[in-house]
């Protein structure tokens, strides 16, 4: 496994960074890149989750990341969270924690880490499931809570 990782990540040629990436050690890279591999439902979404990612840090928000805090719980990847899992006492937790988690949450592969290298240049904050293999990507708060509404109608 540790081989085939190796691998990733020189195919994911990490020397050739995008600029939010130069401030992240190799570890935080991949820790980033575990939570978009985590939170994406295709390859084409991974850049724009990055970005939201990367927008948020330099802000100085919460990631507010699902699967963070499905990976603090120990739990199913796929169950729906509630309010109270949001408040579990982890480190992992990034709806409690500013900034990215400890270490990695999942193992990435070469499109999560080259969306953490190279995000895509945007201004979204916020993105919402909004089924199938998509979410909706928001600017802003009002934005995103139209987006929220949108999604659950689709439910």
């Amino acid at each position: 496994m540790l081989e085939e990782f190796a691998r990733q990540w020189r195919a994911a040629d990490p020397a050739r960074r995008g600029a939010p990436a130069q401030d992240l050690t190799p570890r935080q890279i991949v820790t980033l890149a575990s939570m978009i591999q985590r939170e994406a439902r295709s390859a084409g979404e991974m850049p724009l989750i990055a970005s939201v990612y990367y927008n948020r840090l330099a802000r100085r928000m919460k990631l507010q990341c699902d699967a963070t805090v499905h990976y603090a719980l120990g739990d199913v990847w796929e169950r729906k969270l509630t309010y109270a899992d949001l408040e579990v006492d982890s480190p992992y937790n990034t709806y409690r924690h500013e900034g990215l988690p400890p270490g990695p949450i999942a193992n990435p592969g070469r499109a999560a880490l080259e969306a953490a290298l190279r995000p895509a240049e945007t201004d979204y904050l916020y993105y919402v499931y909004a089924g199938g293999d998509q979410h909706i990507f928001s600017a802003t708060w009002r934005e995103h809570q139209r987006a929220v509404r949108a999604a659950r109608r689709r439910e």
